[in-house]
């Protein structure tokens, strides 16, 4: 098992690695679903079940190609049963809740970005691609073309957006006036970090250095900070589909 990772696709091999350490000194022949299951049941204590998920099939598709290759019998990774991806970040919250999580996240570094994902419904990755050529501060007409993805060892790249075209929303007033307060403080920022900065990025959402936060990031800081608030469930995708519901 040790060397599993081998026989699936680059992308998909750290996720494969999460079987390693309690499952590698086994040979693939001894492999049983049983051992699997053990295996994601400790992961669910520690990530999502869809990030489980993804590792089951990463598992899978390694054993299906050693299956080709006559190295294994069967692939048991096929009978195993697994927990439903979860659900509850994505569903939409009512519009008082909407207004709680504005209020709790303002004056924090999401409070812009969450700002945003209410006001366009626009994607994470979406967001953090974003540029300050993309905003006609005149016209409140914001361009959509872009995406930021971040791969399963943490690289992150642009894309184009998921549906590979180009939409154009009109800010609100008050988001308008938002984002030229952001701009003033990040210019603030960046004259004091120096000529380091990464002004060529030109992002509107940018860490400290200018350069590009992790959608992760987003993620990760969302929960704890709605978690903390007692807003439990509610992520930064939470915003994009309670847009369109309301």
């Amino acid at each position: 098992v040790q060397g599993l990772a081998y026989y699936t696709a680059r992308r998909y091999k750290s996720l494969v690695q999460h079987i390693r350490g309690p499952l590698g000194s086994l040979k693939l022949t001894e492999l049983r679903a049983l051992d699997l299951e053990r295996v994601y049941a400790d992961l669910y204590g520690r990530m999502k079940a869809r990030t489980v998920r993804n590792v089951h099939g990463a598992v899978a598709a390694a054993l299906s190609r050693a299956l080709k290759l006559k190295l294994v019998p069967s692939n048991v990774a096929l009978q195993c049963s697994l927990r439903p991806s979860d659900t509850a970040e994505s569903a939409a919250i009512e519009m008082v809740d909407v207004e709680r999580v504005e209020k709790e996240t303002a004056g924090s570094w999401l409070g812009v970005i969450v700002r945003l994902a209410i006001d366009t419904g626009a994607r994470r990755g979406e967001l953090l691609a974003l540029r300050w050529s993309d905003l006609n501060f005149a016209s409140g007409r914001l361009i959509i073309k872009r995406a930021l993805c971040q791969k399963n060892d943490g690289e992150i790249f642009e894309k184009s957006t998921k549906t590979r075209s180009t939409r154009i929303v009109t800010l609100s007033s008050s988001s308008i006036a938002f984002l030229e307060m952001h701009r003033d403080t990040q210019r603030l920022a960046a004259a004091l970090f120096g000529s380091d900065y990464r002004t060529d990025l030109d992002l509107i959402f940018a860490s400290p250095a200018g350069d590009y936060i992790k959608p992760q990031t987003v993620s990760n800081a969302m929960r704890r900070h709605t978690a903390a608030r007692g807003l439990n469930g509610i992520g930064i995708h939470s915003l994009r589909h309670s847009h369109a519901s309301l």
